[in-house]
């Protein structure tokens, strides 16, 4: 396989309608660009960032979200000299007109299935037409980080890379934004809190089996990198079923996802 070899720049589409308030977003590795629509008000585009914490949105309104969640690596032509600008979110000015086109209509045809194929449809061309799209290696160098429990190790030759582990850290921060550190403790920190929103394993035996130091060390890392506590993962909240929401929300597609 070429190392120049491009790989698939969308790992899924998703679509969201939230009500007035707060809602916390975990981070999965990934950027995604957001339609975003409040009730009664004007439509917006945005590219998020990629996120080392949780992200809190305010809605003022009930809001209609949909998405297009992009592969890590995967830039724009603005960003392609910057990487610290993947870490910022960035309205898309130039691609909203049509957009606000696409959603000037009565509610009740907003919510069809018309509508919602319009609309990702525009989204995805935007992306085939200015995306760029890193080089093969990059998913499978994060898999293989993923599964990493220490340091850096040499990955195998299962895809062609960079000869010197110096040039895949440096690329990888090139392509995403973020070392190869940051993508280890992401993984862990999302296998580790979909372990314990899906089963009842003691917290002490989950710390000890995702290698972290002890059960505190494994809290602190989870309030960092969630916002909330372990307990927190495994709760009901008057006989809901947020537990299984958690899990739910912690499987969907993410950075480490096999596309």
């Amino acid at each position: 396989m070429n190392e120049d070899e491009p790989m698939n720049p969308v790992i899924c589409t998703w679509s969201a309608e939230l009500p007035a308030g707060t809602e916390v977003i975990w981070p999965d590795g990934c950027r995604d660009v957001i339609a975003i629509m409040p009730a009664g008000q004007p439509a917006a585009l945005l590219c998020s960032a990629l996120d080392e914490s949780a992200r809190h949105i305010q809605c003022q309104t009930a809001t209609r979200f949909m998405g297009i969640r992009l592969a890590p690596g995967v830039r724009f032509a603005w960003e392609r000299k910057a990487p610290a600008m993947l870490l910022s979110d960035r309205y898309l000015q130039r691609w909203s007109a049509p957009l606000l086109q696409l959603t000037d209509q009565h509610s009740e045809a907003q919510n069809s299935s018309t509508s919602t194929d319009n609309l990702l449809r525009y989204l995805q061309q935007q992306i085939d037409n200015h995306a760029i799209t890193p080089p093969e290696w990059i998913n499978a160098y994060l898999l293989e980080l993923a599964e990493q429990d220490g340091d850096y190790r040499p990955p195998g030759a299962s895809v062609h890379r960079p000869r010197s582990e110096r040039n895949m850290r440096r690329l990888l921060v090139e392509y995403t934004g973020r070392p190869p550190r940051y993508w280890q403790q992401l993984a862990r920190i999302r296998a580790t809190a979909r372990a314990i929103a899906g089963s009842d394993e003691p917290l002490a035996a989950l710390a000890a089996e995702y290698h972290f130091a002890d059960q505190a060390h494994m809290s602190r890392d989870i309030r960092r990198w969630l916002g909330c506590t372990p307990a927190m993962l495994r709760a009901d909240n008057n006989g809901n079923d947020r537990r299984a929401n958690n899990l739910a929300r912690l499987s969907a597609p993410d950075a480490f996802t096999l596309i």
